[in-house]
């Protein structure tokens, strides 16, 4: 279910002896307090996941202002008074959809 995570080449350079090991049904790794915050941007930039703490956890985590954001700026389409344009711009937005979705459908 997480080999994306636990082979993720990015992630297997920060944990301990760059391998994960099977506990039980679980895959496991060591990683150093010190790159906790690189491993969490990886997780979440690559794949959109988060991470859960509990409050004691959170006691230990110090207060900075730094915040992590992946958000796209949104493009507003152009002024109605450019007819012409605003018709190619809608027309390249759908085939951009319609690319996507074929991308989706086939995996």
């Amino acid at each position: 279910k997480g080999g994306d995570i636990y082979l993720d080449k990015e992630i297997l350079a920060l944990v301990e002896q760059s391998n994960f090991k099977k506990v039980s049904d679980k895959m496991v790794a060591v990683i150093e307090d010190s790159r906790i915050s690189q491993l969490v941007e990886i997780i979440q930039k690559n794949h959109s996941c988060s991470v859960t703490i509990n409050s004691a956890q959170m006691r230990d985590i110090e207060h900075t202002s730094h915040r992590y954001n992946n958000r796209k700026v949104i493009e507003l389409p152009p002024p109605e008074s450019d007819k012409v344009n605003n018709t190619i711009f809608l027309l390249e937005l759908e085939a951009e959809a319609l690319g996507l979705e074929l991308e989706l459908l086939a995996a």
